[in-house]
């Protein structure tokens, strides 16, 4: 499904921006 994929994708850009700034 397209409509995950993507919305995993978002999360993980999310999740390493959150990290990325926590750092």
């Amino acid at each position: 499904m397209v409509l995950v994929h993507s919305w995993n994708l978002l999360r993980g850009i999310f999740l390493f921006r959150l990290l990325k700034g926590w750092l």
